[in-house]
This record gives C-alpha cells, sequence and structure tokens, in this order.
C-alpha cells in the first residue's frame, strides 16, 4: 500500500527537495499537485511526472 502525497505550491523547494524524498521511499506516490494558477500547477506537473494538477486544497483533499 502506497502513501499518496499532494503538493501544495508548484515551488522551487518542492522540486528541489520533496519531490526525490518522497519518490525515494519504497511506498511514496505524488498523487498531485496544487497551484492557485491553474496553468502554473499544471505545467509543474507536467515537468515532473506528477499525475494530477488542482488550483484548490479542495480539489487536492
Amino acid at each position: 500500500m502506497s502513501t499518496r502525497w499532494g503538493l501544495i505550491g508548484a515551488s522551487t523547494i518542492a522540486k528541489q527537495f520533496m519531490i526525490s524524498a518522497i519518490r525515494a521511499q519504497a511506498n511514496g506516490e505524488i498523487a498531485a499537485v496544487m497551484s492557485s494558477n491553474a496553468e502554473r500547477a499544471e505545467a509543474y506537473a507536467r515537468e515532473n511526472g506528477i499525475p494530477a494538477a488542482v488550483s484548490t486544497l479542495d480539489a487536492l483533499l
């Protein structure tokens, strides 16, 4: 069973530290990224191999 993560914020910090740390875990899975800017979320998800991009916290949860 995997632990699904949702990133809040399409940021450099997440790219530099969080994504690789989550993926290094045997059961870590990044399910989605959230940004208040939908276009930014979509681009970030595409660039980082994240399957979903959302623009609200409700959609992330």
